[in-house]
């Protein structure tokens, strides 16, 4: 048994007809009634009659207070348990023009067929099935009754992996469906980039919030895919049972889509961390020619890739014009020169140790391992 909603007297004549329940599983404010696919009986603030799309609301249940002998009419209807309820509560119409108000009624009426059958699992357990199709909605579920006998317990220990609660604010690297696959990461591509994905989850809403702040989901998520409105139809009445996800592209903040869960593929990766990019700046001078400093570029790369394995490869550019007087220019060029020789007779040793301390060490070691082996065999070779 199932309870439909009957609209008759409305000005808007359109919406006259049965509603039938969308999901006969939904209770309380949760219940949607449809007129075929294009009118629908919802609860958002108050119970209303609108479009399919909810972009056209006619009708709305609000509630009435008694001050004395004068009628006060609310501007909302929430807490009224169903839209046919009429104890302090009255249905108005939005515009003058879609007057008269309608009468809505309850109805209740058998629009289901079961359908009861067997299947054997692979162990040999009998399993029950009962189909419940509701003819109005097409609306099919599933009630299965399994009698298992367990002889002997086996227990065995297995790592799961806990998928985590998508939390407002966090960043994750999420994997969609085949039709919207491109706008996430595809690990299956032969060139697939790793970084592809990567959103921060910045609002969750239903998909009938969504369309009521004015979203047009098939306008911003199936249009720049090139998919089709046909494709968006079909996959309406899924969308209303599901939830909408905001995920705005952490290197665009300006770049965002409106996602439904149904559409995620797969758990989203959570461990998406920001990491710093970072860019060695470093003061050498004034230098007359530019081009004489060129393999300071070739050393400090190659110093950056064997101390620590950073591959990126060093810039060398003029970022100011200054003007010296000549001999100023060949003073600076003078002590350059001296600091050079101090550096190389003075802390040659100890700059070598800072740059290659690894590789200077071990060889440092076989140095001394070998002259120490020669002395002796020099000694040995002067006593004989």
């Amino acid at each position: 048994m199932t309870t439909h909603v009957r609209i008759s007297g409305a000005g808007a004549t359109n919406c006259n007809g049965d509603y039938a329940i969308l999901n006969e599983l939904k209770t309380g404010y949760d219940r949607v009634w449809m007129l075929g696919d294009t009118y629908r009986i919802y609860y958002h603030n108050g119970w209303k009659i609108s479009n399919a799309e909810v972009s056209t609301i006619f009708y709305k249940l609000v509630s009435v207070t008694t001050d004395g002998t004068t009628e006060i009419i609310s501007t909302t209807g929430e807490g009224i348990e169903h839209p046919w309820d009429t104890e302090n509560c009255i249905w108005v119409s939005i515009q003058a023009n879609y007057n008269p108000i309608p009468s809505v009624l309850a109805i209740t009426i058998n629009d289901t067929i079961s359908e009861t059958y067997t299947e054997t699992e692979a162990d040999g357990t009998i399993v029950t099935v009962t189909k419940i199709t509701n003819l109005t909605t097409g609306y099919v579920r599933y009630e299965r009754v399994v009698n298992k006998t367990i002889y002997d317990h086996e227990i065995t220990t297995h790592n799961r992996y806990v998928a985590p609660m998508l939390m407002i604010g966090r960043v994750y690297q999420f994997r969609f469906v085949s039709d919207f696959a491109s706008l996430g990461y595809q690990p299956n591509l032969e060139d697939a980039d790793p970084l592809k994905g990567i959103y921060r989850v910045d609002r969750m809403i239903t998909y009938f919030e969504l369309i009521t702040t004015g979203i047009d989901l098939f306008k911003t998520l199936y249009e720049p895919l090139g998919l089709s409105k046909e494709l968006y139809d079909k996959d309406f009445h899924k969308l209303g049972n599901t939830m909408v996800y905001k995920l705005t592209d952490v290197t665009d903040e300006t770049s965002n889509i409106y996602m439904p869960l149904i559409f995620i593929e797969g758990t989203p990766d959570s461990t998406i961390n920001s990491y710093n990019k970072v860019m060695l700046s470093i003061d050498i001078g004034a230098h007359f020619d530019v081009t004489l400093l060129q393999d300071i570029k070739n050393i400090i790369t190659d110093v950056l890739k064997a101390r620590w394995g950073i591959t990126g490869s060093a810039n060398l550019g003029v970022y100011e014009k200054v003007w010296l007087p000549e001999s100023y220019y060949a003073t600076l060029v003078e002590d350059r020169a001296e600091i050079r020789k101090t550096i190389y007779r003075e802390e040659g040793n100890v700059l070598a140790n800072q740059l290659f301390y690894v590789e200077q060490n071990e060889l440092y070691k076989r140095y001394q391992d070998v002259s120490a082996k020669l002395a002796t065999y020099e000694e040995i070779i002067e006593n004989q």
